[in-house]
């Protein structure tokens, strides 16, 4: 195991502190410096990256450095880690463990493992360190949840505010892992009744049945799925009263911000958040969303990788942890698609803030027969792949306002005709109780459309954006 710098709750808290009060140039200044020590420890204790490496000068500059695709560090996963007790057999046994008890413990004794959702179709296998727990734990509780439109709200006062999250049930994703470190947390203070877990596989009419029951005082959830409970409670069939909504893993129009912000008359926090980078961006009081460029660095870069300036929509960002040392995230790609602002926001935070364009697409709405709009979340189609055995890769493609098509790959490269079968099963049964039992749906013999950059999303939706109701 190798030795990494050391860092405790007090020390991440006071770091974090402390960039809040620094001037832009400051930062930028700290940034360097982290940027530098990750790269020495790189160097050293990663083989992958040591070769990688190994033409750069000692104190390169950020431009200087290679780029990092998944599709060549994940095959040398081994080689890319920097504790070499970390190995892929190891990993398959831990990550074969999908139970309550073995997700929420770490591996090897030290280390968090989390992975992707699955809609790049393609999954990542990540591991974190303290360090980079700690550090992202006080960006939270500081940055998040005890600043911006959180400053002075009655849940930010309360150690154990009654609490309910919207999130998918098992695997190793961030949003599930978090949620189960918080229901520890509840349950080890005598709290366990404060909190509830509403999974995705629940339709919207009895999530809004449970939260009636439960009335939580602070609601958790994907953006999708909190909007179609904002028009529940709108509708009357809903009827809570939260002090603060938090958002995360997927895009937050600044059109849901308001709907669902004066659905429950309370704030609402977004997270932009990675597999790769942790807490990569918090909205503001102004609705910006501000980098925590003291920790996370994000280049804007075209389809080409080449930079782009403050204002240009990028085809993708590459991305760099400064805090995670046994898996360094340095310069790599991924196929998020932001504008970056370089002028002070009003709010008065020294962070940079950025516009989040990627994940627009994941929303699909339909007309049921009655010709009313029912939007359904991304995260439905997600747990429709989940729940539905030898499906490695499914694309869910809106042809019109009420028809779908399916295209779908085996994970094992065969029986694509059971596949499809099953997909239409399981999705027939998910569409029922959304009330869109009439939609017609249809099996593609194709493979799954992928975008500029090479990644597929799990939904698309080729009608013209003025003919889809949100």
């Amino acid at each position: 195991m190798q030795k990494t710098p050391l860092m405790t709750p007090w020390l991440a808290g006071a770091l974090v502190k402390q960039a809040g009060h620094m001037s832009g140039r400051e930062i930028e200044a700290i940034q360097r410096e982290r940027l530098l020590i990750l790269l020495d420890y790189a160097r050293q204790h990663s083989p992958f990256l040591r070769e990688k490496y190994l033409q750069l000068p000692n104190y390169p500059e950020l431009s200087d450095i290679p780029v990092t695709l998944r599709g060549e560090a994940m095959p040398q996963l081994e080689r890319w880690v920097t504790d070499p007790e970390i190995t892929g057999p190891k990993l398959d046994s831990y990550l074969s463990h999908l139970d309550e008890v073995s997700a929420s413990s770490l591996f090897l004794g030290r280390y968090l493992v989390l992975t992707t959702s699955g809609t790049t179709g393609v999954p990542l296998r990540t591991v974190r360190d303290d360090r980079h727990n700690l550090i992202h734990a006080a960006l939270i509780s500081q940055r998040l949840l005890g600043g911006g439109k959180a400053e002075g709200n009655p849940v930010s006062a309360l150690a154990y505010p009654r609490t309910a999250g919207v999130l998918s049930s098992g695997g190793y994703s961030s949003t599930y892992l978090s949620f189960l470190r918080t229901k520890k947390a509840y349950e080890a203070a005598g709290q366990a009744g404060e909190i509830m877990p509403l999974f995705v596989e629940m339709s919207t009419g009895e999530m809004a049945a449970v939260l009636n029951a439960f009335r939580p005082r602070f609601l958790t959830g994907y953006p999708s799925n909190i909007r179609l409970l904002a028009s529940q409670q709108r509708l009357g069939k809903l009827n809570i009263a939260p002090d603060l909504i938090a958002c995360s893993a997927e895009h937050l129009s600044l059109e849901d911000i308001h709907y669902i912000e004066e659905s429950f008359a309370c704030p609402v926090l977004n997270n932009y958040c990675s597999t790769e980078g942790g807490e990569v961006a918090f909205l503001c009081k102004e609705n910006h969303m501000h980098l925590n460029s003291d920790w996370v660095i994000v280049e804007p870069v075209d389809q080409n990788m080449r930079p782009l300036a403050p204002g240009e929509e990028s085809d993708g960002i590459l991305l760099t942890n400064l805090a995670n040392l046994v898996q360094p995230f340095i310069r790599y790609y991924v196929s998020d698609r932001i504008v970056l602002h370089d002028e002070p926001c009003t709010c008065g935070s020294p962070f940079p803030y950025i516009e989040i364009e990627g994940r627009k697409e994941d929303r699909l709405s339909f007309q049921n027969e009655s010709g009313d709009w029912i939007g359904l979340p991304s995260s439905l189609f997600i747990t429709i792949s989940l729940d539905t055995p030898n499906c490695g890769q499914v694309q869910f493609v809106q042809r019109g306002p009420s028809s779908m098509e399916i295209r779908c790959i085996p994970e094992d490269g065969e029986g694509h005709e059971q596949l499809c079968r099953d997909l239409l099963a399981v999705t027939k049964d998910r569409l029922m109780r959304e009330g869109l039992a009439d939609l017609e749906l249809l099996i593609s013999p194709e493979r799954p459309i992928l975008g500029k950059s090479g990644k597929m999303r799990n939904t698309l939706s080729l009608m013209d954006s003025d003919k889809q109701c949100r």
